[in-house]
């Protein structure tokens, strides 16, 4: 009589209950087939991208001199992306005299990592064996590239260098067809660019250098490296192939390229009174600056008076009155807050450029005082 499913769980249970006892007691069961790769020196590795597959094969010979049953499995299941495939149902098998079998195991791995799991061989009189497996996957054609580098600070007609390196992680072999600057200006510029198209092997890397020479006071500015890329003998004449992209940050001397304001003003005075004070604005770069505008944003009770007739050169190492800003509380608040905005430029520069003073009024309180 056949056997039922439940009859063969609990068949191999107590199999595997005998093997444990078997190892706790340090009593060896005997040897009744071989596996290879050798459990006890190796381990079965498995590489695929991913959303590829990949089978590797475990021989196991029976040595024992008589029919054998095996039961094979992956545990405890620790991933799903191995498997073993094309066995029979409850992973069974009856492995003849002197025969071999070839197990395969599959890989499959949905995302780039490392998977590990064990491929368990166990035999009907509790010998067993269990065979680690290693499933590694790396994204294929995929290069490294770093997606910003900062150039600077440096001042205007000087120059800030960096090497950019781009690496092949992979074990692909890349072709970079371009490696493209995308900017607005001359400032940004690259050198040392290898002859194209170049592959670049497995593991290595290719490398150039990026520049940024500032022709005005700007603090920040930017540009784009743009690698095209597609993995060699996979490439049709009408694929665009990938792109890695490095932003480039050029940083221009922060000390010598603003326009010197203060950046808060407070004004306290008695509700009823005024007080005012002068702004103040310096150029302590060695280029002339151009004031255009000048704008208040404020409440009733602070205003501006007495502003520069606009726009205004500002000379290298000068300094000039823009304007008078007053503070004249009724009382009905305590404090007040606004905001100065100045726009300006160097002469014969394209960019403008803004700063700010914010102003605080405060209503000071006069204490009350007896008198008797």
């Amino acid at each position: 009589m056949k056997p039922t499913t439940t009859t063969t769980k609990q068949y191999w249970a107590i199999v595997l209950l005998f093997a444990s006892l078997l190892a706790a007691s340090n009593i060896a069961a005997k040897q009744t087939f071989t596996v290879s790769p050798d459990p006890a020196t190796a381990k079965l590795v498995l590489t695929s991208p991913p959303g590829e597959r990949v089978v590797e094969y475990v021989l196991i010979k029976n040595v024992a001199g008589f029919d054998v049953r095996l039961k094979i499995a992956l545990e405890p299941r620790l991933t799903r992306d191995i498997w073993v495939f094309s066995l029979p149902e409850g992973n069974e098998y009856k492995l003849p005299a002197n025969e071999s079998i070839r197990v395969p195991v599959v890989f499959a791995p949905l995302r780039a990592g490392r998977y590990e799991d064990v491929l368990s061989i166990v035999d009907e009189f509790g010998y067993g064996v269990r065979l680690k497996v290693l499933g590694e996957s790396a994204e294929r054609c995929i290069l490294r590239q770093p997606a910003e580098v900062k150039l600077g600070p440096t001042p205007v007609g000087e120059r800030a260098c960096e090497t950019i390196q781009i690496g092949n992680p992979t074990s692909d072999v890349i072709v970079v067809r371009d490696i493209a600057l995308r900017s607005i200006s001359d400032e940004f510029t690259l050198h040392e660019v290898p002859e194209l198209p170049v592959r670049i092997q497995p593991g290595e890397y290719i490398k150039f250098v990026a520049c940024y020479k500032p022709t005005e006071y700007t603090e920040v500015e930017k540009a784009l490296v743009k690698t095209t890329y597609h993995c060699a003998n996979t490439v049709s004449d009408t694929d665009p192939g990938k792109v890695a992209e490095t932003i480039l940050y050029g940083i221009g001397d922060a000390n010598l390229c603003r326009m010197k304001v203060r950046e808060l003003i407070e004004l306290t005075v008695p509700a009823g009174e005024k007080v005012c004070e002068k702004i103040v604005v310096a150029n302590n770069t060695d280029r002339v600056i151009i004031l255009g505008e000048i704008n208040f944003e404020h409440t009733g009770e602070l205003g501006l008076e007495d502003v520069i007739a606009l726009p205004v050169r500002i000379q290298p190492g000068t300094e000039v009155t823009a304007g008078v800003v007053c503070y004249k509380p009724d009382g009905s608040m305590a404090e007040t807050k606004g905001r100065i905005s100045y726009t300006y430029l160097f002469e014969n520069a394209a960019h403008r450029q803004y700063t700010s003073t914010v102003v605080h009024g405060v209503v000071r309180r006069e204490q009350c005082v007896l008198r008797q």
